[in-house]
């Protein structure tokens, strides 16, 4: 009996720790624009580097006309997505667009709370327009 249930807290602990090391939901972001996009992925729960946003998941160059996306691990919660040009090394970013998660999809938010999604398995896509890019940075940039 006791062996049994050594072997159940075994196996119950196992399967808590194995999914936080699969991918549980899917953020695309599809540059559409003619210029290319800094893009950054955070969440809370993620353990990635140090950026001005804070910790981050990942940051990532999506060039004009292409996608790239991000697959969250198991356990990150409230996922926002950060687009900004290119700034010279020590500029301070001043011109952004934040995605975050609301109801069931991204929407731009630069202030308030992101949803989680409810389970794993999901997947999400943002597309960042010609329109996007100039309403943020300008005609000319």
């Amino acid at each position: 009996m006791q062996k049994r249930k050594c072997f159940l807290a075994t196996a119950a602990l196992t399967a808590l720790t194995a999914g936080s090391a699969h991918a549980c939901y899917t953020v695309k972001f599809d540059n559409t624009s003619e210029k290319d996009v800094n893009v950054i992925w955070k969440a809370d729960g993620c353990a990635g580097i140090e950026h001005w946003t804070g910790l981050t998941c990942a940051h990532k160059t999506v060039k004009a006309g292409s996608r790239n996306s991000y697959d969250y691990n198991w356990g990150t919660t409230e996922p926002i997505v950060i687009a900004y040009k290119n700034v010279s090394r020590g500029d301070h970013i001043t011109n952004k667009v934040s995605y975050r998660l609301w109801e069931g999809k991204f929407i731009v938010s630069e202030k308030g709370p992101a949803e989680s999604p409810p389970s794993c398995g999901r997947s999400y896509s943002i597309t960042f327009t010609q329109n996007d890019w100039e309403s943020a940075f300008g005609q000319g940039s």
